[in-house]
């Protein structure tokens, strides 16, 4: 779909059908915004002529009350919901755009508050929120502040995608997103928003980016007999299986989406028993004359053979009313009031700015300021938030020892912070993590950067209370290492070569030039001056003159990186083509690293060996493997084929010269590094090479949160 050119802060779309009366309810909420620079987009598929007339007279009349932009949208009637809310989409001109259902209703502080969340997280691409259910406005109460909660868009996937979604009706996004995910498939008529929201999720999953999860507070959505679910509910289950079908085949080859085949099988059987029970839920919803004809149908899809067993099961738990108990009490409206709020506003509380929140879940007790929820693994990444915790004055790092990856999660929280900024971590003592062994990583990683100010008991109430509960306070009193804060100035990418592959080197120098759009450098190390590459922009040959013997690898990956100008520098041997993908990655990545491996894939695509592992201490030969780009082991090393270093780590770790090829040089410079408080990151940036002869040696490591399965201490 095209969109225009957006200049306005927002545009609210209104897609409606008819029900003229619940419409005008719905338009007396907007004319009541805070916010007054906004657009409203009325969009129309009403069959009767008359009930067209009114919504134009209803824009009319709101357009003269505000003096706000507003449009009527019609094209012809009974395009269907997901036709008629893609025209709206398509005259929308607003940098956000949000949709609302023509049948609920906001709070009147409801739009200011959302477009206020973009503009203190510039990185937020969308924003969705829970409800208030309501029957009636005369019910309908917004006595409640939301809170927002930032969370990784991959994780929320995973979480929830295959058994629920955001309704339409409280979903804002960024049109930058909008152009890029198009609108909602006009093909279905029921799910076509969950198809939407999924869509959104998996465009940003990719990059690794946070979207905003707001609790109830900024609309309230009506449950009432005109419900689309009594006419459409064998469109839900069949558009749900078809989406189960859909992502079996296509989700296994979304990167880092899914740990392995059984946390993936998991989710997708999570959806399987949503749709039955939802099937159930809304059978039982309809008149016994509708289902009682149901029946035939009902028999077919429950006999289905994969699905069988999740069948029986609703259909035991239908019988026995269970699922009715269940309705209502979710349904339970607030009745205490017969004010309507849209004539007696509460006062929302004033949202501190200073506190920062970081947790694993999502129902975090005592959590009340922003919070950011978080995959605690290896692909954990808070660049592009660092402008909010850098405005934090607290930032919570709650159960950082949730699982073994709490090393990885405490630098990655640290290393962001400034001298003056305090951070306190809240968690249970366990068998990963205890008290006093948080208080030796904080000092091995980050050395006298951070002073502790408080715990919440002693030494010996902790030892005689057991696994007990902690509040342990640090103040950042000096900057965090220069490499996790030194600003990009560009790359510097080193070419390790004999000579003998230069077309596989003019290859590399031309996809260099084709896909980075940084400022670089192309430093060739070469035994001789070679004539195929002299002149050529951006490249200098640098000539090896040593003894070459041993192959002095160590050697000329430290020449390269001393005459390296840029803050990034990237070695590789003449082998390899670096994607467009590579250098984007960076944008939402980020340059918070020290010391890092890029993803290689061989030309079929197939993985080849990159983010590796050594089961041993090093002093022997070890076997390796390859780890779950997830997973992050005591093992992790940066293979040598490609290797990403930043110039200011790099100064303070460089390769050991008395190691030549072959001698573990890169396993020992990794180990070393990990011994002096760094992490060895993995990029997800890819990179294709034309060969890789260690691949086939080093099997892939399970992926398991409790235990290292990539380290083996070697026997005394």
């Amino acid at each position: 779909m095209t969109l225009p050119n957006r200049k306005l802060p927002l545009s609210l779309v209104v897609p409606t059908h008819g029900r003229v009366e619940l419409l005008e309810q719905t338009i007396d909420s907007i004319r009541q915004q805070t916010l007054s620079n906004f657009e409203l987009v009325i969009t129309d598929d009403s069959q009767e002529g008359k009930d067209r007339e009114i919504i134009a007279g209803f824009v009319r009349e709101y357009s003269q009350k505000t003096n706000r932009e507003v449009k009527y949208v019609f094209t012809k009637p009974c395009l269907g919901q997901s036709a008629n809310t893609n025209q709206g989409l398509q005259a929308a001109k607003g940098k956000l755009v949000r949709i609302l259902h023509s049948d609920d209703l906001l709070c009147k502080e409801g739009l200011q508050w959302e477009v206020e969340q973009f503009a203190q997280y510039p990185s937020m691409q969308l924003l969705f929120s829970d409800c208030i259910p309501f029957e009636s406005e005369t019910n309908l109460r917004f006595d409640r502040t939301p809170k927002l909660r930032l969370v990784s868009a991959a994780e929320h996937f995973r979480a929830c995608l295959s058994h629920q979604t955001a309704l339409p009706s409280g979903m804002v996004l960024r049109s930058d997103l909008l152009n890029r995910v198009g609108g909602m498939r006009e093909d279905w008529r029921f799910l076509c928003d969950w198809d939407f929201f999924a869509r959104s999720l998996l465009e940003l999953a990719t990059t690794n980016q946070y979207i905003g999860y707001a609790t109830a507070g900024t609309y309230g959505w009506r449950v009432h007999p005109d419900s689309t679910t009594g006419h459409y509910w064998r469109h839900h289950f069949l558009e749900h299986q078809e989406l189960m079908e859909t992502w079996t085949r296509e989700l296994p080859q979304v990167a880092d989406l899914f740990v392995d085949s059984i946390d993936f099988n998991h989710f997708i059987n999570k959806g399987h028993s949503y749709r039955y029970q939802r099937l159930w839920q809304d059978v039982e919803k309809l008149f016994t004359k509708d289902r009682i004809s149901a029946l035939p149908w009902l028999t077919q899809v429950t006999m289905q053979k994969p699905f069988r067993k999740i069948a029986r099961k609703w259909a035991r738990r239908f019988v026995k009313s269970r699922i009715r108990n269940r309705l209502r009490r979710s349904s339970k409206v607030t009745t205490n009031s017969a004010e309507n709020e849209l004539a007696n506003p509460v006062e929302w509380e004033t949202k501190k700015q200073d506190n920062l929140v970081i947790t694993p879940m999502y129902e975090d007790t005592g959590v009340t300021a922003d919070t950011v929820i978080a995959q605690y693994d290896n692909t954990f990444n808070l660049w592009s938030l660092r402008d909010q915790l850098a405005n934090a004055q607290h930032i919570h790092l709650r159960h950082p020892n949730f699982n073994r990856f709490y090393q990885r999660t405490l630098v990655e929280v640290l290393k962001h912070l400034s001298p003056g900024k305090k951070l306190t971590l809240s968690f249970h003592d366990n068998d990963l993590m205890t008290w006093f062994g948080l208080k030796a990583l904080v000092r091995h990683h980050f050395a006298d950067c951070f002073t502790l100010v408080s715990q919440s008991q002693s030494p010996s109430e902790g030892t005689r209370r057991g696994f007990s509960f902690w509040d342990i306070t640090y103040r950042c009193d000096k900057p965090v290492p220069a490499h996790y804060r030194d600003p990009h100035s560009g790359f510097s990418l080193g070419i390790l070569t004999l000579g003998n592959r230069n077309e596989q080197v003019q290859q590399m120098i031309d996809s260099i030039h084709e896909n980075c759009q940084s400022k670089f450098e192309i430093l060739m190390m070469v035994p001789k001056t070679l004539d195929a590459f002299a002149g050529q922009a951006n490249v200098r040959q640098i000539e090896f003159t040593d003894e070459d013997a041993y192959g002095w690898i160590t050697r000329k990956k430290n020449i390269l990186c001393m005459q390296a100008k840029y803050s990034d520098i990237v070695i590789s041997h003449d082998r390899f083509k670096f994607t467009k993908q590579f250098f984007d990655r960076f944008d939402d990545w980020g340059y918070a690293y020290g010391i890092a491996a890029a993803r290689i894939s061989l030309p079929d695509g197939s993985r080849a060996l990159d983010w590796g592992v050594v089961r041993g201490e090093n002093v022997t030969w070890c076997p390796g493997g390859l780890l779950n780009y997830r997973d992050y082991s005591a093992g992790s090393y940066v293979p040598g084929g490609i290797t990403m270093i930043r110039k200011r780590f790099w100064e303070n770790c460089q390769w050991d010269e008395s190691l030549y090829w072959n001698e573990h040089e890169d396993v020992e410079l990794c180990r070393r590094a990990q011994r002096e408080g760094a992490i060895i990151y993995q990029f997800p940036g890819k990179v294709v090479t034309a060969t890789d002869r260690w691949v086939d040696e080093n099997p892939i490591i399970p992926f398991n949160d409790r235990v290292d399965l990539g380290f083996i201490r070697d026997a005394a």
